[in-house]
């Protein structure tokens, strides 16, 4: 993503999730968007988890957060998990906690353009071989 604050997504959307923040295939699946919340209107026991990730994972989290992004990740199946979303250091969205969850949204596209983009040049240069 760009260094311009990330989009907010849509709610009942679908977008990708990257797991660990790993941009490829094997580490991409899909959320579905269930509420944007303001922060000011977050619940407790969420503002109490981001705080506490604010502090563990200080390298990754923003210390302010304008939204939390609430979703399911693996809609649609028997491995469906809520997750919530907030900022990061550099204004993109990425979920907190969860052994196997965390991960990068999507909401623009843009991660998945790269690694098409990738997948277009490695083609290319397996023809040119």
């Amino acid at each position: 993503m760009n260094n311009e604050k990330a989009l907010i997504p849509e709610i009942n959307k679908e977008y990708n999730h990257f797991d660990d923040g790993k941009i490829n295939r094997s580490r991409q699946c899909n959320v579905r968007i269930n509420e944007v919340i303001p922060f000011d209107k977050i619940d407790e026991e969420t503002l109490t988890e981001w705080e506490s990730e604010v502090t563990h994972c200080d390298w990754l989290y923003k210390k302010q957060t304008d939204m939390f992004i609430k979703a399911t990740l693996y809609p649609e199946t028997e491995d469906a998990e809520e997750i919530v979303y907030v900022r990061t250091k550099q204004d993109d969205w990425f979920s907190m906690g969860g052994m196997f969850s965390a991960g990068t949204l999507d909401v623009d596209g843009s991660l998945l353009k790269y690694i098409e983009d990738l997948e277009e040049e490695y083609k290319k240069e397996q023809e040119t071989e």
